[in-house]
């Protein structure tokens, strides 16, 4: 079979008021986007969530979130390509 000539790309979200517990409210498979630049917004509506790759949407996917208001702690880090120090682990 060999690698995949694909990735995925998920919004992970932790409640402010909950940090023991993350949630994945979406998630995308994208072509691999290995060794060169690329533009990724996630935009989030009441109802979905889409993404964007160099300034075209690539997919969309509808989302029933409890609670409905996603809040960010002023502390609150993003995570891109890895989850940093806190996990060693990749993402795919």
């Amino acid at each position: 079979d060999g690698p995949s000539p694909n990735q995925n790309i998920s919004l992970i979200y932790t409640n402010s008021d909950e940090h023991s517990h993350s949630e994945e409210i979406a998630q995308f498979t994208v072509p691999k986007l290995v060794r060169k630049w690329s533009k990724i917004v996630i935009r989030v509506s009441s109802t979905d969530v889409a993404l964007y790759l160099n300034c075209h949407e690539m997919a969309r996917q509808r989302v029933t979130r409890i609670p409905q208001e996603l809040v960010f702690d002023t502390a609150s880090a993003l995570y891109i390509g890895q989850a940093g120090p806190h996990i060693q682990e990749r993402y795919d």
